[in-house]
């Protein structure tokens, strides 16, 4: 699978057990190195299709975890929080880069 979603799903695992042991910052550079990477390498190639979809799923679930909230919490104050853009938000700033 083009999306690598093993390696999504290893991310968010890693953020889980890390955020027992650590502050925000530290996960967030986590989530910038392991996730973000990823998400960025293949968001443009992605669109709106099924792949991207189940990678925007993870991504938010990364985040509640990040922030200690519940899968039922609305997750854009927590991106908004934490600074991180959204998938959606990467792929319009891919798009307007290539420019």
């Amino acid at each position: 699978m083009f999306t690598k979603f093993s390696e999504v799903s290893s991310v968010c695992y890693l953020v889980r057990v890390m955020y027992l042991y650590s502050n925000t910052t530290t996960l967030k550079m986590i989530y910038f190195a392991y996730f973000h990477t990823v998400m960025e390498y293949g968001v443009i190639s992605w669109g709106n299709s099924v792949e991207s979809k189940g990678v925007f799923q993870q991504q938010k679930r990364i985040i509640r975890i990040m922030t200690g909230s519940s899968s039922r919490t609305i997750y854009k104050p927590l991106f908004q929080k934490l600074e991180i853009p959204t998938l959606i938000s990467q792929c319009i700033l891919s798009l307007m880069n290539e420019q």
